[in-house]
């Protein structure tokens, strides 16, 4: 296992759920 790619991966994962929050928030006017 590579902790840099498991890192890599979970800043992904982050960043597209945060992304993903965003605009369902946006959308919804929360």
């Amino acid at each position: 296992m590579s902790t840099l790619e498991d890192a890599d991966i979970t800043s992904a994962v982050d960043a597209i759920v945060a992304h993903v929050a965003d605009t369902f928030g946006g959308a919804l006017g929360g």
